[in-house]
């Protein structure tokens, strides 16, 4: 009897002692990771305007634009890549665009708009995957109107286009309305040949005419004679 008690004892302790290797077995190896350089972003960004002028401003008024240069290989190699338009000059305030992450040669950036005075900078981002065209002060100053171009596939298929209207006072992007409108003639959907500010707070803009958009037999973007254009006036 004593020996069965024994025996069982035994492999009651093997059994145990299999289940506690089997668990150390199971535990998974946490493998140290290679070190990762920490990288450092400049306070101020030097932008080139044109051959002779830069411009700066903070990188802290951008936590966008921070955000891309911190998730690049090489920030310094990137800002290079930064391209500033002035739109304004004034003795006050000026205003410049900024392109950067482009997919190709200056062709479809992602923009920001820099307001700038002497005691003061402020920045907005305002599209992606655009190509700068045109820019027009209201009469009064207060705001802006930008255009951008966006190629429909590629280059042969013809361009669409986008304004934006900017409030330079609280630097922010307004909507453009034309509550009658059956069909979006803004947001890279077709072609805008020309925009025109007529007061303070309206403007119009030069399109296809409702009939090129809407037969099924003709691009408006391929092409759209001068007699197949309407003039539309929005609003802000």
């Amino acid at each position: 009897m004593k020996k069965w008690i024994i025996a069982s004892s035994l492999l009651l302790l093997i059994g145990c002692s299999e289940e506690k290797t089997q668990e150390v077995a199971s535990i998974p190896v946490v493998e140290d990771k290679p070190h990762q350089e920490e990288i450092v972003l400049p306070e101020t960004i030097n932008l080139p305007v044109g051959d002779a002028e830069t411009v700066s401003f903070h990188l802290d008024n951008i936590p966008m634009l921070a955000y891309y240069l911190a998730n690049t290989k090489n920030v310094e190699e990137k800002i290079k890549e930064f391209q500033g338009i002035k739109l304004t000059d004034s003795e006050e305030t000026d205003h410049y665009l900024m392109e950067y992450a482009c997919q190709s040669t200056k062709k479809n950036c992602s923009y920001l708009f820099i307001q700038k005075s002497k005691n003061e900078e402020q920045v907005i981002p305002i599209v992606d995957f655009a190509n700068y065209e045109d820019f027009q002060l209201a009469p009064d100053q207060k705001h802006a109107l930008i255009k951008f171009n966006r190629y429909k596939n590629t280059e042969a298929d013809g361009i669409t286009n986008h304004i934006l209207a900017i409030d330079l006072e609280k630097m922010v992007v307004v909507p453009l309305k034309n509550d009658e409108l059956t069909y979006d003639v803004l947001r890279f959907n077709y072609p805008i040949y020309s925009m025109t500010w007529l007061e303070n707070d309206k403007m119009t803009i030069e399109v296809p005419s409702e009939d090129m958009i809407t037969n099924e037999n003709v691009d408006p973007i391929e092409s759209a004679p001068v007699q197949e254009r309407i003039t539309i006036e929005f609003e802000l």
